[in-house]
């Protein structure tokens, strides 16, 4: 557009003032919309007219014209057109818009040069008043004024005034302007809160630091006056923003605060603590780009300080500790220190690990010169600090572990991170980042039940800060910041356990507060809610350790304590008689004081006795109590009698137990005959006595004058409790709250029987149960019209329920006998759905509808006793009630009922099926499925586990399980059990329910051979179960175990019933089962091998589906190892006959083909047991030789090695044979070509012909004696003696004896680990005995579960000829503290922190491609991977233009994942091959050389061509090479053999020329094509533009800048 416009105003008649005219005549008069001018209509005129503007005063003489035009230029169009464009920047953006905006100001400030100065401040007034507007106003859309559209918006004033400050770089301002300008400068600070983080950046590169520049008097004091705003930024706008913002202005303005000369600046930021946090959270900010321009101001600073030897925070006799110092003294190590430093921060820029790792070990030199030693600390541990953060965002699981493990593992004794006010980040970041599980995986080789490394690294950790901190303020503070870390978000159970597993490690001190305490708690009651039992359980016990240890008496009160242990779930971890219980009484008798205060024993009875008058006392309303509250008074009642607070007898004066009790027990005596008493009170009592009861309750041995007092308790108030429960029962409970007393009154029965003699017991029990019997029969007598009535038959019905389950609990007696016959009669006649509706209430008490949900729970709770009397009934009288009627109402319940009421229908299934699986199998069948659709909805609920084991029971009786096999019920039952299976390798625990359950059956005298039988397919299956879980599924295992392995020293092992989801448990119980078979009973024996058929077919099944390749520790590698343990197992059953041929065959069958040591050692151990039972196969064994003599060389290994131990256990008379036989057959295969082949047949012959020495087999050792001088040969053959060693002295050759160490813990322990299996398939033999359901009994079994040596135990493991694994830990020898490492150099000179950043910052040095140079086309390429690299390739040498035929192929992945980012720094231009000679033959024109690539008979070597400076390359397609229509222009062509001469072959590829032009051009307007000969373009074009930069280098022309 410039070279037309310039062209036309040289013609004679062209008056460029009226074009002028024209031109802002039309533009103003027509001032279009917003919107017309995104759509760039206007653009071209724009352009017209600057272009004129600037040549104005070619086009005239007259001043006054001039002013006249350009004044009307700025006020009737830029202006204008300025507001409107503001307005509608909503409506469209992207690169356009800002070319239009960029034309717009453009013509503004060119008018400006041609007028007068009175415009220019004119305008820059109207910048004042628009920015001054936008500030009162506060932004809008896109930065526009919300309330006055008069003047520009904030985008449009700041691009105008970059615009003009970047036009008047040399213009020396008048006064008047600079004032302005000093305004503006303020009036933009003002704005920096309000604009965005881009239109910030352009405000300071592209105003700011011009204005700076214009006026360096005054340039101190408005840096210092940006860097106080700056530093206010966080109170309006985020944290992260305001980092932002800050760097960027820091870099942009980098020559003014941190000027490269040493000069005096008025304000010091290299001194400013505020700073150097603002840079350190820039280091390790989530946004690249911050982290970028943090480094870059880094380096700038480190560098300028060590260049102009300056001091920076010497003085430190104030006491604090500056961020950042620089001495000039100490400057060679500061640098080195420095360099460390910036070096790792780099490097933790790039992802692959390999590359950080070497760098790894330079943290240790940041931690020793963070260290506080008697000259001081050259560094600051929040440099430290930040390159941990750093760490934490990395995307490496790696880097984060390391970064974990290198913070807990500090010494704070020397490293002050404590004492320069890091704690922030101590219970901060780091305690965070340990929500990462698989920081807690446990590592490889490493003993299950372990604690991780970083959970003891966190407890250490934990009591070195306590320690350290010494302050017991500090201390509390400490601790206090911990827990509101932990409360500040949701936690994993795995990391809580054990961050509260550290708190509990720290060393008894006095710290805990009040509000420690009230962190704890809500913990407990929010955070754990939904963790897994076991792990929940072991947190409160860890929990409850902590505040024993810690607690400190000044700062919190009994009822702080009394308040904290009443969350404590007793379910899950505090129970009398356990180790947390006793630990807590012994603190509190330790605690408690004889003397006055707050902690004696006389206010700790005091405070109880209060508590429960506080609580009996009549409150005047009706509403339930607080169960919290609750617990809470009888939990420290009973924990301050076990501390020896409460003496039973009552003192003179003083409170005893006997005046606690008989507070409660006074109530419930007078229930009946008070009639003013309330019925809140009498409730509360009774909840008081069951909570009594319940939490004096011992898993250990207690006191028995405790029990005596409690049992008096109990027994004086026994028979008015029972009328009291009776009477609220039938005549009280008629609203939905009054439900909520029944479960208080049933657990209050029910805990307090134990205390009662049977005769008080049994009577009363009978006088309620007839109670309840005559009400229920009295309301179902009468019609439900009323909510009341109905409530209280279920209330009723609950009631009798509660009485059925204490009957089926207690010893008979007669009186028994009549309550259970009284409840039997009424079950019979009993109507099992509820007949009833929702009705509406009768009184005003209560609504007078009651909601749906609601309702529903109160049909569920009638509904679950209905089913729980009938549970009774069938468990007493089985064939009383008609069981097909029964089933088909069990099918009704279920439709109606719901997940808690499905619960007892499944029990009474239980006791249905058994008697009808002769009768009606199918209907059995038909229940079965319908109870596993029922299981198989609450898959993902709470519930879901109680319904598996309902499920899991109906499967497992023993009337179904011995169903014949064929049979439908049968089936059935292995249809169920398989879909156990399958869903067993998803989700852990669901087969180890089934075994669990089937074990019993499995194990009975009476049955148990013929249920093994009938499942004979699931012991096989169980005995090869286990799946790949995910890391999670073993984390979660490998915590499970940790948590039990701590036995009682946590309470949660005694309180929760033992239960393990590990794959490996279901193996033990088939184990089990298979050991405790007896090889003498026959039917035993033909089980045994009938399941090692099963177990061989299994085998094959895994060998069909495994790939060709197995890898160790693969799902076939384990199946196969587990198939053959149990195999080895069952060996003892194989008898004479068709299983031992049948077991033999297999076995040598599939050793041809097996890879893994550890099956392979398994078979070869049982045929070494073979041959030691059947001395008749060894015949057999030499028949191997020839069979495996074309096979793999591991088969012949094995029958070797298998040759070389049965030997010494052969009988007297076949030793002699068996010798003979063995030394012939292998001495040939002691020259054997293959190594291993050959090794081991030396091996074979060297331990054979010790054997014969042994066995003093003198014959055949005269008879090959020639082996004598065989074995002296190895012996002096160093070689030979060292592979012979290695082989000998392994375990399996030297240590382990196949009959002596056939046990339980070789099988399943010791070899496994000795051949590199994974230590998830490890089972113990403890834990073989421990889940043993049967070790009370007396049953052997058929193999021991120890060695009797440790010989084997304690060998090293590995194969001979490989290393054993390594762990992770190994991988640190990899780290280097010094020396030359990986690293791309990247100087802070050549930095650009951003494209935002000052252009004009000197330092920013860009690589240039400059015009004229070096030229390709690669238009006639078509492989993407090829123009990437190519693309790379040509940004690096700095190529001129890189031509391509498609732009679109810039965007393809498969292009820049070679090109990397180099189409973003070298000028492409699209040129489709139809093009290619119009293009090319442009650049003739322009003086380029065109060379190309084409095989011709005329050519010269590459080497001997020179090129000229402006030359095109031009490569051909892949294939089909250089079109013919482009040949054509050339004047030569270069190919990749010459016919007259040789090129030389120093290039590594054929010998390349040129050819002469034919019409004999001068070598200067030369057009050459080049062709290489290369499978690889890439290298062709290496070696064109190599070639290319030689000649050009060796002419003395520089063409390409480094970065």
């Amino acid at each position: 557009m410039e070279e037309i416009i310039e062209h036309i105003s040289h013609l004679v008649d062209f008056d460029g003032t009226r074009i002028i005219k024209h031109l802002v005549h039309e533009l103003s008069s027509n001032v279009p919309s917003g919107e017309q001018i995104m759509d760039g209509k206007y653009t071209a005129n724009l352009e017209i007219l600057c272009r004129l503007v600037k040549n104005i005063k070619s086009y005239t003489q007259d001043q006054e014209d001039i002013v006249s035009e350009t004044d009307s230029i700025i006020w009737s169009v830029c202006i204008p057109m300025l507001r409107l464009f503001q307005s509608s920047m909503h409506s469209v953006s992207g690169e356009s818009t800002h070319q239009i905006l960029l034309a717009i100001c453009e013509l503004l400030v060119t008018s400006l040069e041609n007028s007068t100065s009175g415009q220019v401040v004119k305008v820059l007034q109207y910048c004042v008043d628009a920015l001054q507007s936008f500030c009162n106003d506060g932004p809008g859309i896109y930065g526009t004024s919300q309330h006055n559209d008069e003047y520009l918006g904030v985008s449009c004033t700041v691009e105008l005034l970059r615009t003009y400050m970047n036009g008047n770089k040399n213009t020396v301002f008048e006064h008047e302007v600079c004032d302005l300008l000093n305004k503006i400068f303020t009036q933009l600070i003002g704005t920096f809160p309000l604009v965005s983080d881009k239109l910030f950046a352009r405000v300071i590169s592209g105003v700011l630091s011009p204005i700076l520049r214009k006026d360096p008097r005054s340039a101190d004091s408005k840096l210092a006056m940006l860097w106080r705003e700056t530093q206010l930024l966080g109170q309006t706008v985020k944290q992260s923003q305001s980092e932002d913002k800050t760097l960027v202005m820091f870099c942009s303005l980098a020559d003014f605060y941190f000027p490269i000369s040493e000069q005096k600046i008025e304000e010091d930021l290299r001194c400013s603590d505020s700073f150097w946090e603002m840079l350190q959270g820039g280091l390790y900010s989530v946004n690249p780009v911050s982290r970028k321009r943090s480094l870059y101001l880094l380096k700038r600073i480190v560098d300028t300080c060590e260049r102009n030897n300056v001091d920076v925070n010497t003085d430190m006799t104030g006491g604090a500790c500056p961020i950042f110092q620089w001495k000039t003294s100490a400057k060679t190590d500061l640098a080195l220190i420095w360099e460390h430093y910036i070096l790792l921060v780099e490097t933790l820029e790039e992802k692959q690990v390999h590359v950080i790792k070497p760098l790894l070990g330079r943290m240790q030199s940041l931690v020793k010169a963070a260290a506080l030693t008697e000259a001081g600390w050259c560094l600051h541990t929040s440099w430290v600090v930040t390159v941990l953060r750093r760490c934490y965002q990395h995307e490496s699981q790696y880097i984060i572990k390391w970064g974990v493990e290198t913070a807990l593992n500090l010494d704070l004794t020397s490293v002050p991170l404590l004492e320069q006010d890091q704690q922030g980040f101590l219970t901060g970041d780091l305690l965070l980042i340990l929500q990462e599980l698989r920081l807690y995986l446990r590592p490889p080789g490493v003993e299950v039940g372990t604690c991780p490394p970083v959970g003891d690294s966190l407890a250490h950790f934990f009591s070195s800060c306590v320690t350290q901190l010494k302050c017991k303020e500090r201390q509390g503070d400490f601790l206090t910041a911990v827990c509101e870390t932990l409360m500040s978000c949701t936690w994993g159970s795995t990391p809580m356990l054990f961050l509260c597993r550290a708190l509990a490690n720290i060393p008894p001190t006095p710290i805990l507060t009040s509000r420690i305490l009230t962190l704890i708690k809500d913990m407990l009651t929010t955070l754990m809610t939904t963790m897994e039992p076991l792990q929940k359980g072991a947190i409160q016990c860890f929990l409850l350790q902590t505040l024993v240890h810690l607690t400190d008496k000044t700062q919190v009160t009994v009822e702080d304590l009394a308040s904290i242990l009443a969350v404590f779930e007793r379910s899950e971890s505090i129970q009398r008689g356990t180790t947390q219980w006793v630990e807590a009484s012994a603190w509190l008798q330790e605690a408690v004081t004889e003397t006055e205060g707050q902690w004696s024993k006389a206010y700790v009875r005091q405070m109880v006795n209060s508590m429960v008058q506080d609580f009996l006392t009549d409150p005047g309303e009706s509403g339930m109590f607080n169960s919290l509250m609750l617990t809470k008074i009888v939990r420290l009642l009973v924990i301050a009698i076990d501390a020896g607070i409460f003496k039973q007898i009552q003192p003179e004066g003083g409170i005893g137990l006997d005046l606690i009790l008989g507070q409660i027990t006074d109530v419930i005596r007078n229930i009946n005959s008070h009639p003013y008493m309330t019925n809140v009170k009498a409730d509360r009592a009774v909840s008081l006595l069951a909570t009594l009861a319940t939490e004096h309750t011992s898993v250990s041995e207690s006191d028995g004058v405790f029990d005596r007092f409690v049992q008096e308790a109990v027994t004086g108030c026994w028979q008015e409790l029972l009328v009291y429960i009776g009477n609220r029962a039938t005549q009280d409970l008629t609203e939905m709250a009054d439900l909520a007393l029944l479960d208080v009154y049933a657990g209050c029965m029910e805990r307090c029987l134990k205390y009662l003699p049977p005769d008080m017991r049994d009577q009363s029990l009978l006088t309620l149960a007839s109670t309840c019997i005559t009400k229920l029969q009295h309301l179902q007598a009468m019609p439900q019209v009323y909510l009341e009535s109905q409530i209280q038959t279920v209330s009723m019905m609950c009631l009798l329920a509660a009485l059925a389950d204490i009957v089926d609990s207690l010893q008979p007696s007669d009186t028994m006998m009549d309550i259970t016959e009284t409840i039997l009669e009424f079950t019979v006649s009993m109507k099992m759905m509820p007949g009833f509706t929702k009705q509406a209430s009768k009184t005003s008490k209560s609504e007078s509808r009651i909601s749906q949900k609601d309702w529903g729970r109160v049909v569920s709770r009638y509904i679950s006793s209905q089913w729980q009397c009938m549970y009774f009934l069938l468990k007493r009288c089985p064939g009383r009630p008609s069981a097909p009627q029964l089933l088909e109402t069990c099918y009704d319940a279920f439709d109606v009922g719901t997940r808690d009421s499905d619960i007892h229908v499944l029990h009474c299934v239980q006791c249905l099926l058994s008697e009808m699986v002769t009768v009606a199998p199918d209907k059995v069948c038909q229940m079965l499925h319908v109870a596993w659709v029922k299981a198989s909805e609450e898959l993902h609920t709470a519930s879901y586990w109680r319904k598996l084991a309902c499920v899991v029971k109906l499967l497992t009786q023993t009337p179904l399980l011995l169903s014949d096999p064929g049979s439908q019920v049968n089936e059935c039952l292995m249809e169920h059990m398989a879909l156990l299976l399958k869903l067993g390798e998803d989700k852990l625990g669901v087969v180890n329910m089934l075994i669990e359950h089937l074990y019993p059956h499995l194990i009975s005298e009476d049955h148990g051979i013929q249920i093994a039988n009938n499942f004979r397919s699931i012991l096989a299956d169980a005995c090869m179960f286990g799946g790949l879980h995910h890391r999670t599924d073993r984390l979660i295992l490998d915590v499970t175990f940790f948590v039990q392995k701590q036995g009682k020293m946590l309470s949660v092992n005694d309180v929760m019933p033992r239960f393990s989801k590990g794959d490996g448990i279901v193996r033990v119980f088939a184990i089990n089962y298979l050991s405790h078979l007896d090889p003498n009973e026959p039917p035993h024996t033909e089980f045994a091998q009938e399941l090692i058929l099963d177990l061989c077919a299994r085998h094959d099944a895994v060998m069909d589906l495994a790939e060709y390749r197995q890898f160790n520790n693969s799902l076939c590698h384990r199946q196969k190892n587990r198939i053959f343990q149990a195999i080895c197992v069952l060996e003892p059953f194989i008898t004479q006959g068709d299983s031992l041929q049948t077991l033999w065959q297999f076995v040598w069958r599939i050793l041809v083909y097996e890879p893994h040591a550890s099956v392979r050692h398994m078979q070869e151990w049982i045929l070494m047991r073979l041959v030691l039972r059947f001395p008749d196969m060894v015949g057999q064994l030499w028949e191997h030789f020839h069979q495996f003599n074309d096979k793999r060389n591991l088969s012949l290994c094995s029958l070797m090695h298998i040759i070389s131990r049965c030997g010494p256990h052969l009988p007297k008379q076949l030793q002699s044979d068996f010798y003979d036989q063995a030394l012939s057959h292998l001495l040939p295969w002691c020259m054997a070509h293959h190594f291993n082949t050959r090794v081991h047949a030396q091996a074979s012959l060297t331990t054979l012909w010790s054997q014969c020495h042994d066995l003093q087999l003198h014959h055949l050792i005269q008879q090959h004696a020639i082996i004598d001088n065989i074995i002296t040969f190895q012996k002096d053959n160093n070689n030979s003696t060292k592979n012979l060693e290695k082989l000998i002295g392994n375990y399996f050759y030297q240590t382990f004896d196949f009959v002596a160490d056939y046990s339980m813990e070789t099988i399943f322990l010791t070899l496994p680990r000795l051949s590199c299996l994974i230590d998830e398939e490890w089972l113990h033999p403890d834990t073989f005995q421990c889940w043993d359901t049967v070790k009370l009994r007396d049953l052997h079994r058929c193999l021991p579960l120890y060695n009797v040596s440790s010989g084997l135990r304690e060998c090293v493991p590995g194969p001979w000829k490989i290393k054993p694994p390594v762990s992770d830990t190994d991988g640190a020898d990899g780290e280097v503290t010094e020396g030359n490492v990986q690293k791309k150099i990247m100087p802070w000179r050549l930095m650009t922190p951003d494209e935002d950043s000052n252009p004009d910052n000197e330092m920013n040095v860009k690589k240039v491609h400059k015009a004229g140079g070096l030229v390709l086309i690669t238009s006639l390429i078509d492989k993407l991977p090829n123009l990437g690299g190519l693309c790379r390739t040509s940004e690096i040498f700095g190529v001129s233009e890189f031509i391509i035929g498609n732009l679109a192929f810039i965007e393809d992945r498969t292009f820049q994942s070679l090109s990397v980012t180099a189409h973003k720094w070298i000028p492409i231009t699209e040129v489709p091959d139809h093009r290619l000679q119009e293009f090319m033959q442009v650049k003739k024109r322009d003086g380029y050389t065109l060379v190309g690539a084409e095989q011709t008979a005329n050519s010269v070597c590459l080497t001997q061509y020179k090129f000229p400076q402006k030359t095109l390359l031009l490569l051909g397609n892949e294939k089909e090479g250089i079109p013919v229509n482009l040949i054509q222009l050339l004047d030569a062509c270069v190919t990749g053999h010459h016919p007259l001469k040789q090129c030389p072959r120093e290039l590594g590829v054929a010998g390349v020329g040129v050819r002469p032009a034919a019409d004999g051009g001068s070598h200067s307007n030369l057009i050459a094509t080049l062709q290489i000969e290369l499978n690889s373009v890439h290298v062709s074009w290496a070696l064109l533009v190599w070639e290319y930069l030689d000649n050009s280098l060796s002419d003395g022309i520089v063409f390409v800048q480094s970065h």
